[in-house]
């Protein structure tokens, strides 16, 4: 159970914050001049080629993300694109449990001098680094790239279940995401808002099939979700189910995000999927790009170079959830320490901003 998560977040998420490579830990290595692109690569208007077309990695580089969801279908994405366009790197995408697995993955190859990247939430990376949450001590060779997606947040529950607003799970019997996802975590967040904790009702750890399950057979009253709506598991529980979509109000968000800013503000307009009568205001689950310090800094600024020099083919692998994937929004969900790769990267294109 994650607890005191109040100690976690303290910069401001729509600022951009001070951006500095990290204090401790070991540093990705930057380029030296012999290694620097030449003036063609990287430059559209010499029509020479970019950096990602030349580039060469010695072994494979695993790209982590939870198993299933938004970032696995984005995952598979980015290997797409990457194999056409990256073709002296190879990349392979491996499913994980969530936040918590990734990040140790990260530092543990980054420990061996082994590449890896992941696709991560915003807040598990600020906690990781600072030995916080789920992570019994900081784990210094992870750093973040950029923003991807902002996924909303949200309780669901069948409509006969009592339950009205947060506040009302007391006593009941809810699935809050697995141990250690960013699922969980933004779960407790909203709940500690409303003036609950997890002693006060049954936490079960499930995803979004549990909670479906659970709710279909009567063993739950409700289940957090997050995904761009509508989505499939969703989709799939209102086939059994009348539901209600539970979100919180623009005051109640407004002061998480004072103190928690890796998330952001949506509104899931009325409408939209089963259960939303009215338009209703939810938090996000942000999703970034990650890197460890074994990802060389020319390297870290192909890997983005490909993905925005493409945009118009990546994004319609899910347009929903990179609706807001731009270069200008590269800084939404930053709240630790950022790649040299990406520094070099987004002060080129004149966005990044001490």
């Amino acid at each position: 159970m994650l607890r005191k998560i109040t100690l976690v977040l303290l910069a401001l998420l729509l600022a951009v914050v001070p951006l500095a490579a990290c204090q401790s830990g070991t540093t990705p290595p930057s380029v030296t001049s012999s290694q620097q692109p030449s003036e063609t690569q990287g430059s559209s208007e010499s029509g020479g080629a970019k950096s990602y077309e030349t580039i060469t990695w010695p072994s494979i580089i695993p790209v982590y993300s939870q198993t299933g969801g938004t970032a696995y279908t984005l995952n598979g994405a980015f290997l797409d694109l990457a194999t056409k366009y990256m073709p002296g790197v190879s990349f392979v995408s491996e499913g994980t449990s969530g936040a918590l697995e990734m990040m140790n993955l990260l530092e543990e190859r980054a420990q061996s001098g082994k590449a890896a990247i992941s696709f991560t939430s915003s807040d598990s990376v600020y906690m990781a680094r600072r030995g916080e949450g789920p992570y019994e001590t900081p784990l210094t060779e992870v750093y973040q790239a950029s923003f991807m997606t902002a996924t909303e947040h949200w309780l669901t529950t069948p409509t006969n279940s009592g339950i009205k607003t947060l506040a009302d799970v007391r006593g009941k019997r809810i699935g809050v995401g697995p141990v250690g996802s960013a699922l969980c975590l933004l779960s407790e967040v909203l709940l500690n808002e409303a003036g609950v904790t997890f002693d006060d009702f049954e936490p079960y750890y499930v995803g979004f099939e549990g909670s479906n399950s659970g709710m279909v057979d009567g063993s739950l009253d409700g289940g957090f979700y997050g995904g761009p709506p509508p989505f499939a598991q969703y989709e799939d529980l209102a086939t059994s189910l009348d539901i209600t979509a539970i979100g919180i109000s623009d005051e109640a968000a407004d002061s998480i995000l004072a103190r928690y800013p890796f998330s952001i503000k949506k509104t899931v307009p009325a409408g939209i999927m089963e259960g939303v009568d009215e338009d209703i205001s939810v938090l996000c689950i942000v999703t970034m790009i990650n890197m460890n310090s074994a990802i060389s800094e020319e390297l870290g600024y192909a890997i983005l170079e490909m993905l925005f020099d493409h945009l118009e083919e990546f994004r319609p692998y899910h347009p929903r959830a990179l609706e807001n994937f731009t270069v200008d929004n590269w800084h939404l969900g930053i709240c630790s320490d950022v790649h040299p790769g990406a520094i070099k990267f987004f002060t080129e294109q004149g966005v990044y901003n001490k």
